[in-house]
This record gives C-alpha cells, structure tokens and sequence, in this order.
C-alpha cells in the first residue's frame, strides 16, 4: 500500500494549478497579482504549493459567506 502523502508533488505548476482549480490562466495569473494566491519561484519557474491553492479556495470560501 502506498503512502499517498509521499505520492503528491510539493508544488504545482501554473497549468496544474488551473487543472485543478478548473479556472482560466487569467484567473490564476490576476489571483497572483492581487497576491491572493501567493507562489514560490525555483529558479526562473513560478509554482504554487497546494498549502497555497488551498488557502486561496478557503479564502474565496469566506468571501462569499461574508456577501
């Protein structure tokens, strides 16, 4: 049986980020403008860890309970 902890990425691409999220790469890239989804850079490359995509789903969460 497999650790399924072990078998996750540390962080995503922005295409495995818009995968996942099922939303447009303007969303993603406007997201990380605004700095409401924050990202890591290795080297000249851009990701986001899934801390951070889960983060910015739970804010969004909160946005429209508050609305």
């Amino acid at each position: 049986m497999k650790d399924q902890a072990h078998d996750q990425p540390l962080v995503w691409t922005i295409d495995e980020t818009i995968e996942r999220a099922r939303t447009s790469r303007a969303t993603i890239y406007r997201e990380i403008k605004a700095g409401r989804l924050r990202t890591v850079r290795i080297g000249r490359r851009r990701y986001v860890t899934p801390e951070a995509a889960k983060a910015w789903i739970d804010s969004l969460a909160e946005d429209m309970e508050a609305a």
